[in-house]
């Protein structure tokens, strides 16, 4: 199966779960599409919440570096789980997460704000 790309931020703390075997790890990541109008303007759609998560030592890396807030880019593969709840059967899509990096294109918000900040009021909190 195919990886695919995907940017946005963690939008939660992170899950992190010892099973038997490995390591899970798991966390929603907010996507933000913006494109150019006819005008030039930048227009932001609607956030898109997407369900990642990931095995083993990388999610154990994650779990360590990573927290809510944080831009990351990510290579993944879209999966699929079918189950039964209360006599209905439910599907349940997400993102198995084999690649992930901060994105140190997006500027932090601490990033954002210092330079507009006076002297001695650096400390902000992340965003979200």
């Amino acid at each position: 199966m195919t990886l695919a790309p995907f940017a946005g931020f963690i939008g939660n703390d992170l899950q992190v779960q010892e099973t038997t075997n490995s390591t899970l790890v798991r966390f929603r990541l907010g996507i933000t599409d913006r494109y150019r109008n006819a005008h030039g303007d930048f227009v932001e759609r609607e956030t898109f919440w997407v369900t990642c998560q990931a095995w083993g030592n990388l999610a154990r890396r994650i779990g360590q570096e990573v927290t809510k807030g944080d831009a990351v880019l990510i290579l993944g593969r879209w999966e699929q789980s079918n189950y039964e709840k209360d006599g209905e059967k439910k599907t349940a899509r997400f993102v198995t997460v084999e690649h992930l990096g901060l994105d140190l294109a997006v500027p932090q918000k601490k990033q954002q704000t210092d330079a507009a900040a006076p002297a001695g009021n650096a400390e902000v909190e992340n965003p979200l």
